[in-house]
């Protein structure tokens, strides 16, 4: 979704701005999520909609998580995320962009153990056969050996595949602020298909420029400055002004001593803020500079999530159509070689690997897509548009 759960971008907390109630607040928080995003957020204050949410989180972990329901759970039970609402009283952050982030990734950890399985599984089988060749003097020592190793080297990599599925299971439980029955959440078996038509990509940058909170707090920032400079200009002619009390004693005896309010009133005749203007015309330069870069940065960041989806599209579409295809039927023409005792069993061996190995990068890739998938929604600031070419 290792790091913060839901981080807080304090670039959010400018477009709130300070002194506004706690609802308000929150509800420009629910707007700039329902644009980004189809799953709703709520903050549990005591009210009735608290146990509307529970209820919807329950009822989400009683069933198979998928991407979706694990980032709708999060965004509604995370504890740490409820936290941040009360520390910052208007919690001003895109919560979608860091709810979308991981959760492919995970899912797809977990699923890689059983490739690996299966490929362990596999080369333990062909060990096995390979030492009763060489006992029946039908496979050399070393051909034997190599087998051995292959089996072990497979069983070491599906070791550490299930270490690495237990650990983001966690860090996804973490997410999902889970405990207890809760934490017995199961995941789908694979990953979801990549779909038959991809997304098109006129109109992204433009979409990224208009939603991306980073930018808009940048915008708001520069406009802050604005404001700053005019009023500057504006009572520059004006002076400093001094109200207060006065009291003096008149030298008659019979006046004595007079009080009453005094003003001063300084004419700018040499100091017109000239130095305070010149610091604020910077500044504002300054800021415009860096408004311009960043709106650079996040087209080319758009540009660049979308040309790797589109290239893990296509490795992904010919490992699947092309190379699993080509390494099974090399299997099968082993096997016919083999029976004719025109290759020995190691090549037929190596053939049946080559095949697991084809369909281990397949399942690499297909996760590798969700993943680019997820951080071109993140280039965006939301949810990606419908429509397709």
């Amino acid at each position: 979704m290792t790091r913060a759960i839901i981080p807080v971008i304090a670039c959010l907390f400018a477009l709130a701005g300070c002194g506004v109630p706690e609802s308000a607040g929150f509800e420009d928080v629910e707007k700039l999520v329902g644009g980004r995003t189809t799953q709703r957020i709520h903050w549990n204050r005591g009210t009735a909609e608290d146990d509307e949410a529970a209820k919807t989180v329950a009822d989400l972990f009683s069933r198979e998580l998928s991407p979706e329901s694990a980032v709708q759970i999060a965004l509604l039970n995370n504890p740490e995320l409820q936290a941040a609402y009360e520390d910052l009283g208007v919690a001003q952050a895109d919560l979608v962009q860091a709810g979308l982030l991981k959760n492919p990734t995970i899912f797809g950890s977990v699923q890689f153990p059983r490739i690996h399985r299966a490929i362990a599984d596999g080369a333990e089988a062909q060990a096995e056969l390979a030492k009763r060749l060489k006992d029946a003097g039908n496979l050399s020592e070393l051909a034997m050996s190599r087998e051995v190793d292959q089996a072990e080297t497979a069983l070491k990599t599906w070791l550490k595949a299930e270490a690495d599925a237990a650990e983001a299971r966690e860090r996804l439980t973490v997410l999902l602020g889970a405990w207890g029955p809760q934490a017995l959440w199961t995941a789908p078996a694979k990953l979801p298909e990549i779909p038959a038509v991809e997304i098109a990509f006129d109109g992204l940058e433009s979409l990224a420029i208009s939603r991306r909170l980073d930018l808009a707090a940048a915008l708001r920032e520069r406009d802050a400055s604005q404001s700053r400079l005019d009023l500057v200009r504006t009572f520059r002619w004006l002076g400093t002004v001094e109200v207060g009390l006065g009291v003096h004693r008149e030298p008659e005896r019979d006046v004595g001593w007079m009080y009453g309010p005094s003003l001063s009133l300084a004419i700018p005749i040499f100091d017109r803020q000239q130095a305070v203007i010149a610091t604020l015309e910077a500044e504002l330069r300054r800021r415009e500079a860096l408004n311009r870069d960043l709106a650079i940065r996040i087209r080319s960041d758009t540009r660049i999530a979308r040309e790797r989806l589109v290239s893990l599209r296509r490795m992904s579409d010919h490992q699947r159509t092309v190379v699993i295809p080509l390494r099974d039927r090399i299997v099968d023409l082993a096997l016919k070689e083999y029976n004719f005792m025109l290759i020995g069993v190691g090549e037929v061996l190596r053939a049946r690997q080559d095949a697991y190995d084809a369909y281990h990068e397949s399942m690499r890739l297909a996760r590798d897509y969700w993943i680019a998938r997820t951080d071109l929604e993140r280039a965006v600031g939301g949810k990606l548009p419908e429509t397709t070419k």
